[in-house]
């Protein structure tokens, strides 16, 4: 049996990110007051939630993220 895959877009942190594991991520947001993160199924679903943040929030100054 294959292991489900999740992808973590951290959205408030020094770099905002996709990352592909919850230990990656986990190291960036934890003791950081304020991130805001969340998990997503598929990579498409964490591009699509980055997108829709980035135009909810004009004064984010990155194109997209990078993936981690």
């Amino acid at each position: 049996m294959t292991e489900k895959r999740f992808y973590y877009v951290i959205f408030v942190r020094k770099v905002p990110e996709i990352y592909e594991s919850w230990i990656a991520c986990s190291e960036q947001v934890t003791h950081f007051s304020g991130a805001m993160f969340k998990k997503y199924p598929s990579l498409e679903e964490a591009n699509n939630a980055w997108t829709a943040y980035v135009e909810a929030h004009s004064n984010v100054q990155l194109l997209s993220p990078q993936l981690a």
